[in-house]
C-alpha cells in the first residue's frame, strides 16, 4: 500500500500550469499533507534557521502556489524513511529513485 508521497525536484525548472483547474478537495488535502526532507546540501540545509537549497526553493514555491502553510520538517534521512512508511498524508523530498524505490512511493 502507498502511505506516502514523494516530491521528485530536479536541476530543471519546471513551469507549473494555472491551478484554476484543480479541483478544490485535491488543493485541501494537499494542504494537509506533512513534509518532510533530511539536509542534503545543496538540495536542502538549514541556513539561520532556515530552510535553504535549490529542492527546498522548489517544493516551498509549489507550496506557496497552493497555500501550504505548515512548516517543512527537517530529519535525519533514517527518520525520513521510516515515517514515510508508517504515516498517511505525508511527503517527503529530496529523494532518489530507484527501482527499490519506485513501487514503495507515489511519486510526483
Amino acid at each position: 500500500m502507498l502511505t506516502a508521497a514523494v516530491v521528485m525536484v530536479t536541476g530543471t525548472i519546471v513551469q507549473a500550469g494555472p491551478l484554476d483547474g484543480l479541483d478544490p478537495s485535491d488543493l485541501q488535502k494537499a494542504r494537509n499533507v506533512t513534509l518532510v526532507t533530511e539536509e542534503y546540501p545543496p538540495y536542502n540545509f538549514i541556513e539561520s534557521g532556515q530552510l535553504r537549497g535549490v529542492g527546498a526553493d522548489v517544493v516551498q514555491a509549489m507550496a506557496l502556489a497552493i497555500g501550504y502553510h505548515k512548516e517543512i520538517e527537517v530529519l535525519p534521512w533514517k527518520r525520513v524513511l521510516l515515517r514515510l512508511e508508517d504515516e498517511a498524508e505525508l511527503g517527503g523530498f529530496s529523494m532518489t529513485r530507484t527501482a527499490q524505490r519506485e513501487e514503495q512511493y507515489a511519486w510526483v
